[in-house]
């Protein structure tokens, strides 16, 4: 993380170098990358990082109960943040549209008395709020 900050700056301070300030913060503002994707690509990163898996989880087939609830998290937020169809979400995962559906189903059928139920409610709920500001923020662009 820290070298990616590092050669961040290092590239902007190269921009500045050759085309200046202004024409540097001009070029950074008129970047509008596809709204979807990015929060797309948000949205499976966070998932993977609070659930501790890796983000090959959409091509490998592997069966464990935190893969399937992390699974389940990145399906409902697809479709109700990014409004993708199911199918949309099926391809993107790599997984069937009925497949998708029960992810849905999962998370809107997950009940706060039980400890592992609650604990994927209250990633889905923070990641709600931090998407819900990424959209704020992009409003004001």
């Amino acid at each position: 993380m820290q070298d990616s900050a590092i050669n961040m700056i290092k590239a902007l301070q190269n921009s500045i170098d050759v085309i200046g300030v202004d024409a540097t913060i001009q070029s950074l503002n008129s970047v509008n990358p596809d709204k979807k994707t990015y929060i797309k690509n948000f949205i499976i990163n966070e998932v993977c990082r609070k659930f501790d898996v890796s983000k090959e989880i959409t091509e490998k087939n592997i069966h464990t109960l935190k893969h399937y609830k992390s699974l389940a998290a990145i399906s409902y937020l697809l479709y109700h943040f990014v409004y993708y169809t199911q199918a949309e979400v099926g391809y993107i995962l790599g997984k069937s549209k009925s497949t998708v559906n029960r992810y849905i189903t999962e998370i809107v059928n997950l009940d706060r008395g039980y400890k592992e139920d609650k604990q994927v409610l209250e990633i889905v709920k923070n990641l709600e709020l931090k998407i819900s500001k990424l959209e704020s923020n992009g409003k004001k662009r």
